[in-house]
């Protein structure tokens, strides 16, 4: 006979509260379950760059393409060799993008 120790773990009751399901957000439109602190945390970030938009000052070794007139806009380009961190920064940027146009953009 075997001698194993079952553990039992209860995440959730569902007691007919509004809030147990996901919750969408009106604003970005994120799905995140209300109560959890990881989900929430993760929408919150979400939430202020879909907002106040991406951070980002530039890098030392961008490849300007294009500079539009009016602002300080300019257009980047970037490359399967380039760092990691310009990388990340595209996905990141891409994420937002096709949330706001509806549909998944595939790398």
């Amino acid at each position: 006979m075997l001698n194993k120790k079952r553990s039992y773990a209860q995440c959730h009751l569902e007691l007919g509260q509004s809030d147990f399901l996901l919750r969408s957000c009106f604003v970005c439109g994120m799905m995140y379950a209300p109560g959890d602190e990881s989900d929430e945390k993760l929408h919150g970030d979400f939430h202020m760059k879909y907002y106040e938009g991406i951070r980002f000052k530039g890098w030392r070794d961008e490849r300007v393409v294009s500079t539009p007139s009016g602002g300080n806009c300019r257009i980047l380009l970037v490359l399967d060799g380039d760092s990691p961190s310009h990388k990340r920064k595209v996905k990141e940027v891409l994420t937002i993008m096709e949330k706001e146009l509806g549909f998944q953009i595939v790398l």
